[in-house]
C-alpha cells in the first residue's frame, strides 16, 4: 500500500569530471545529485560512483590560461597524509572510513603493465597523517569491489569489503584478520551496469536481499527461505515511460535500513535512477516512493535511516519524515553524513575546464547558509577536491599530484 508519494522534477543534471574517485561513496562531493547540488556521505563509484556527480560547472569570467606554476595554496587546520603505497600517484579513491584515532582508505590501482586492479588499505593515524599501516586486498572475489562500510553483524570485526559476489570482513584493529562471505550458492544478484550502483545485494544480521531480473527478493543469510518481495512487474505506479520512452523498469541497490526493519530500493532503467521506495518486510507494505524526473541517483543509507532521494529532498527512514536538503548554486555543493552538519564547498572553474580555488565552510541543517566557520581555502591553481566525508572529517586530494591526500575535521 503506498500511503505517500512524491514526485519531483528537477532542472538537467550536469556530471563532469573532477578527478579520480571510485565509489559509491567516494566523491561524496559534488553530485549528481546535481549541479550546484548536494552530495553526501558516499556519492561517487567511480569507475565506481566514477565521476565527480554535480561537478563545478564553467564560469566564463575565469581567465583560460594562467603562467603560474602549478601550485596548492591551502590554508586550515589541515593534516597531510604519508602514503606508504609506492603506486598511490596512479590510484583511484575508493571509499574512507573513520575509526577512533584513525581514518582507512580504500584506493583502487592498476600497475603499470598489470592485467587486473588491486585495491590498496591504507590506515592513517588522525594526529600525525603517518600511515599506521597498510596492505593489499587478496583477490578473493571474481566481482569489483563496490563499497566498504561499517559492520558489526560479524564478532571481532568492525567493517566489510563488499563486492560483487561476496564480503570480505575486516578489523581495523587487526589489518591481518578477516572472513569471508560467499554469496550461497545459486543466488547470483542481478548487478546493475550503471558505475551509482554501488552492489546488487545487503546482509544485515540473519537476512539477505538481492536483485534479480524479477525484482527483489529476500532470503535467509544463507539462501534458505527465499522470497519475492517487490516485483518489477508492478512498477506500475511512475510516469517515467512517457517521459523517457523506456518501458522496462526495475529496482536495484537493495539496503537494509533500521536496524533490519525496512527495506531501500531504487528504480531504474538499464542505465537511468527514477526513484526510492521504502518497503517494510514484516507487512509487504510499501510505505514512501519518489520519484524524480529527469533522472536522479539516489543514495542510501546513511547511518542506518537517511535516503537521499533527490536533489532536493531526503527521507528519515525511521520516523517516515521527509526534509528539504540544501541546495547551492553554481560550483557549490553540500556534504553530509548525518544530515545535521553540513559542509559547503564552492570551487571556481577555468575556462579550461580545470577545478581552481576551493572554499569549504561548516554550517548546520538550521542554517545551511552560515559561512562563519571555514574549514579549508585553497587559493592555489592546482586543484585540491573534497573526495569523501566522515564523521568527523573530509578528505582531501590533488588529482594532479596522485599521492597528494590530506584530511580536515570540520567538527
Amino acid at each position: 500500500m503506498v500511503q505517500k508519494l512524491i514526485c519531483i522534477f528537477t532542472g538537467t543534471l550536469m556530471i563532469a569530471f573532477l578527478g579520480a574517485c571510485d565509489s559509491p561513496g567516494a566523491l561524496a562531493g559534488i553530485s549528481s545529485p546535481g549541479s550546484g547540488d548536494s552530495i553526501s556521505q558516499n556519492d561517487c563509484e567511480g569507475g565506481g560512483n566514477d565521476t565527480a556527480p554535480g561537478a563545478p560547472q564553467l564560469l566564463a569570467e575565469t581567465s583560460s590560461t594562467d603562467d603560474r606554476p602549478p601550485e596548492i595554496d591551502l590554508s586550515g587546520d589541515y593534516i597531510r597524509l604519508t602514503s606508504t603505497e609506492p603506486n598511490s600517484s596512479s590510484a583511484i579513491f575508493v571509499d574512507a572510513l573513520e575509526f577512533p584515532n584513525t581514518i582507512l582508505l580504500c584506493k583502487r590501482l592498476l600497475p603499470e603493465g598489470a592485467e587486473a586492479e588491486k585495491n590498496v588499505m591504507e590506515l592513517f593515524d588522525t594526529e600525525t597523517g603517518e600511515c599506521v599501516s597498510s596492505y593489499e586486498l587478496p583477490p578473493v572475489f571474481s566481482g569489483r569491489l563496490r563499497r566498504m562500510e561499517k559492520a558489526a553483524d560479524v564478532a571481532g570485526f568492525d567493517f566489510r569489503c563488499v563486492y560483487d559476489d561476496g564480503m570480505l570482513y575486516k578489523s581495523s584493529a587487526d589489518a591481518q584478520k578477516e572472513l569471508r562471505y560467499e554469496l550461497p550458492a545459486g543466488i547470483v544478484p542481478t548487478v546493475s551496469q550503471d558505475p551509482f550502483d554501488g552492489g546488487a545485494y545487503d546482509v544485515a544480521g540473519d537476512q539477505l536481499v538481492y536483485t534479480q531480473s524479477d525484482g527483489i527478493w529476500l532470503a535467509d543469510r544463507d539462501g534458505l527461505h527465499a522470497r519475492k518481495v517487490l516485483s518489477n512487474a508492478e512498477i506500475t505506479f511512475m510516469e517515467v515511460e512517457k517521459m523517457t520512452g523506456e518501458t522496462k523498469l526495475m529496482y536495484g541497490k537493495p539496503r537494509f535500513l533500521c536496524k533490519c526493519t525496512k527495506i531501500a530500493a531504487g528504480i531504474c532503467d538499464s542505465g537511468d535512477w527514477y526513484g526510492t521506495v521504502l518497503y517494510y518486510p514484516e507487512t509487504g507494505e510499501m510505505e514512501n516512493w519518489l520519484q524524480t524526473l529527469p533522472p536522479f541517483v539516489p543514495s542510501f543509507p546513511y547511518t542506518d535511516r537517511y535516503i537521499k532521494a533527490s536533489k532536493t529532498a531526503y527521507l528519515d527512514a525511521c520516523t517516515n519524515v521527509w526534509s528539504e536538503f540544501p541546495t547551492a548554486s553554481g560550483n557549490a555543493a553540500y556534504l553530509t553524513y548525518d544530515f545535521q552538519t553540513f559542509v559547503y564547498q564552492q570551487y571556481d572553474m577555468r575556462l579550461d575546464h580545470e577545478t581552481e580555488h576551493l572554499e569549504a565552510y561548516r554550517c548546520s541543517s538550521t542554517d545551511p547558509t552560515d559561512r562563519t566557520a571555514p574549514i579549508l581555502v585553497n587559493l592555489g591553481n592546482e586543484p585540491v577536491i573534497l573526495c569523501c566525508i566522515t564523521e568527523n572529517y573530509v578528505v582531501a586530494h590533488a588529482p594532479r599530484q596522485g599521492d597528494w591526500w590530506a584530511i580536515a575535521k570540520y567538527r
